[in-house]
């Protein structure tokens, strides 16, 4: 059979009518698909400017109001948060799918959470070989493996110095890569990996606290805040996972320091000093080997200060575990980092108004009133009558 034919035939099992539709040929001269992996997407086109609004493989389907408000802007506005990930020295991929990989928090086109459906763009950048072009808005330092060499250094501290917004993630074992760079913002990624012993998990998975100032963080995006603060109303806490970290230190420097994820007091969590055994019995802390411990440790910190007429906003996270493929849940928080760095202009905070019921008009007191009758009133009167009438049947 031809394609065509199998078409009709499948269009007749689903009573839709063929006509509704092209075929494949007739769609390739009009649009081309094939960097959307022939998903459904909808062509918006505005002024010369067009954008694909996706729909998405998930029982929703359809895209959110996020979703549509950030193409919109997109297309109403020439501002485009254009994050530079860089490449060359090992780091974390935005593009590769890998567990250990970004694409499912950045570029993953049938992933509604990605944030290229929410308006930013993704490129990769070389420092070895090329200049930070001048439309970035936030550079992605994650997880580099390697020394950075004099260039790549040299660059990377031009840009910080130039008011540049920066994404740093470190991980325990790389602190020598990082913090040659991080110590002219006053940021250290500590010795050693952080070491939590807990029922459930292995010994290097943490799970830090948001603190209140993390709430804060964000202006647009109030439903963020308002929940965690809810929570801390209640008495209660929320902690974020984080698998292999390495603890941070700030001392005194031209930015403001904002703690935003921190390990919680009385020592519980400590850090081991050397290689970390996770697959073995739980580590025990020995200050002979290196070990050492403190009320709390920094896991996340966010950094500002004014230069000219910008605000330059770098955070520093001493894990990159979380915002990988397979660390899903967390990827709020990675979102959240991206927006404040790129002054919440992304993604789009959609405040959802309480519903207000404009039909129903009855007082209380007129309620109360109905509620007695119809609760107690209306069924003795039933249960009156209908005694009588059975009497007066059984008489007869």
């Amino acid at each position: 059979m031809s394609l065509d034919s199998i078409a009709r035939e499948i269009a007749k099992m689903q009573e839709a009518d063929f006509d509704w539709y092209q075929n494949p040929a007739t769609i390739r001269k009009k649009i081309n698909l094939q960097p959307e992996d022939m998903h459904a997407v909808m062509l918006l086109k505005y002024k010369g400017k067009q954008i694909f609004l996706r729909f998405f493989p998930d029982p929703v389907f359809w895209p959110s109001e996020n979703h549509v408000a950030a193409a919109l802007k997109r297309l109403s506005n020439d501002t485009i948060p254009r994050i530079y990930a860089t490449t060359g020295n090992l780091e974390r991929s935005m593009e590769k799918t890998g567990e250990r990989e970004f694409n499912v928090y950045s570029l993953m086109k049938t992933s509604r959470a990605a944030l290229i459906n929410h308006g930013f763009e993704f490129d990769t950048l070389n420092l070895q070989q090329q200049q930070i072009p001048a439309d970035i808005t936030t550079l992605v330092l994650a997880d580099p493996k390697v020394v950075l060499n004099d260039t790549v250094t040299a660059r990377l501290k031009q840009y910080i110095n130039t008011g540049g917004n920066l994404l740093v993630l470190g991980e325990p074992g790389k602190q020598h890569v990082l913090n040659p760079l991080m110590q002219n913002v006053g940021i250290q990624l500590m010795p050693g990996t952080l070491v939590q012993i807990s029922k459930n998990e292995t010994p290097d998975k943490v799970t830090p606290f948001v603190t209140m100032d993390h709430s804060w963080l964000l202006k647009e995006n109030k439903h963020f805040g308002e929940d965690i603060r809810a929570v801390f109303e209640e008495g209660d806490s929320v902690k974020v996972l984080h698998p292999g970290a390495a603890p941070l230190s700030f001392s005194d420097s031209n930015f403001k320091v904002t703690r935003l994820m921190v390990t919680g007091p009385k020592g519980y969590v400590w850090a081991k000093a050397g290689q970390l055994v996770t697959d073995s019995a739980a580590p025990v802390m020995v200050a002979g080997e290196g070990d050492y411990k403190q009320d709390s440790f920094n896991v996340a910190l966010a950094l500002n200060r004014q230069t000219g007429k910008i605000e330059q906003r770098i955070v520093v996270v001493g894990d990159a575990d979380f915002l990988s493929s397979m660390r899903f849940g967390s990827h709020e928080f990675g979102r959240n980092y991206l927006s404040w760095m790129n002054y919440e202009s992304y993604p789009i905070a959609i405040e959802n108004i309480p519903v207000i019921d404009r039909m129903l008009t009855v007082s209380l007191k007129a309620a109360k009133t109905q509620k007695i009758i119809l609760v107690w009133i209306l069924p003795a009167a039933f249960l009156i009558l209908g005694s009588v009438i059975l009497l007066r049947r059984k008489r007869q």
